[in-house]
């Protein structure tokens, strides 16, 4: 489903990153480890096509693959999606309004969105605003809008880190039935020793590179 060789990026510091091939079958997830500056985040920027490739490539099955700077067009609409550490809302809509104005949600129903919301536990808020919610909240709204779109490729970088132990657990049960009923696959940069244990693959980095 997933596929890179050997790539390499430069970070807005100068600093260039390598990172190892990867082949990643549909409907499984890979959880990323690594200490703060290994380059966890930077790999999935780079599988996002957020930050230009300097050589190598990534393909996504049926969707085209990104070759050095070029990215597919729709990539970041259709292929994947990412779940930012620090996700960006309208802060005066409603958690609801928030998911539906998505750009990875379009032509999901309402129903699979109060769905996704009651298994993210955030249901009972979801004609709030979104300025009154906890970070925890906003956190898993940032999820909702993940999980609600039809990309193969859902990317999320420490989705559980404003989270309860609970809380971590439930979401990533949801990941591993979303992976089950319709085949989406994870990538998932996370500090939790636990919850990487529940992954199909594990990837290690240290200095863009595996460990």
């Amino acid at each position: 489903m997933l596929r890179s060789s050997e790539i390499q990026c430069y970070l807005e510091n100068d600093t260039s990153l390598c990172f190892p091939p990867l082949e990643l079958p549909k409907g499984k997830t890979l959880l990323i480890k690594g200490n703060s500056g290994a380059g966890k985040t930077s790999f999935i920027h780079s599988i996002a096509g957020i930050i230009p490739l300097v050589s190598g490539e990534i393909e996504i099955k049926d969707f085209g693959k990104i070759v050095q700077n070029k990215v597919p067009r729709g990539w970041r609409k259709n292929a994947v999606t990412f779940v930012p550490q620090r996700p960006l809302f309208w802060p005066s809509l409603s958690v609801v309004d928030n998911v539906k104005l998505g750009q990875w949600s379009k032509g999901v129903s309402s129903e699979n969105i109060f769905e996704v919301l009651e298994k993210l536990g955030i249901l009972h808020v979801s004609k709030k605003p979104v300025n009154t919610l906890s970070y925890g909240q906003q956190q898993r709204l940032s999820v909702a809008r993940a999980l609600t779109s039809k990309a193969p490729l859902i990317l999320a970088d420490e989705p559980t880190g404003n989270l309860d132990s609970g809380n971590a657990d439930s979401l990533f049960d949801l990941f591993i039935e979303l992976q089950e009923r319709v085949q989406q696959t994870f990538i998932v940069v996370t500090h939790n020793e636990q919850l990487a244990l529940r992954g199909n693959h594990i990837l290690q980095l240290s200095d863009g590179k595996l460990v």
